[in-house]
């Protein structure tokens, strides 16, 4: 489900906490660790994220967040703001010379520079926390 979430919606915050869960509380956050991650550079994407990351020339930034049954991709292109919101039963990433997102047929590639590696660690939280709940499936 790719949204606008400039301005926060009741009806559209509940659909997002029903697909990938509420954001964790603070005792969970604290023992889990960061969230969410630095941002991240996107190099390319599918045709669903062209309207919205090719508006200006600037570079197009995203960071995730994860949630309990998933992970929110928050896009930023001038004063808009849209998510990605992924269930981590759709959610595929792949990584070689680029770290790419994919999900419903649609994908975002980043770049791998100085902000990827600051979020090896989250990479693999991420990873961990999409195996730990595909395995009580």
């Amino acid at each position: 489900m790719f949204v606008d979430t400039t301005v926060p919606d009741r009806e559209l915050k509940k659909e997002i906490n029903d697909l990938v869960g509420k954001p964790f509380s603070l005792l969970k956050m604290f023992k889990i660790g960061a969230i969410g991650s630095h941002r991240m550079i996107v190099s390319e994407y599918s045709d669903k994220f062209r309207e919205v990351l090719t508006r200006s020339t600037d570079l197009n930034y995203c960071n995730l967040e994860l949630r309990p049954k998933g992970v929110i991709v928050h896009l930023s292109k001038d004063r808009s703001r849209h998510s990605w919101i992924i269930p981590y039963y759709k959610l595929a990433l792949f990584d070689s010379k680029t770290f790419s997102i994919h999900a419903d047929g649609q994908y975002l590639r980043i770049q791998r520079d100085r902000y990827w590696k600051m979020n090896k660690k989250f990479h693999r939280k991420l990873l961990l926390l999409k195996e730990e709940v595909m395995s009580y499936k």
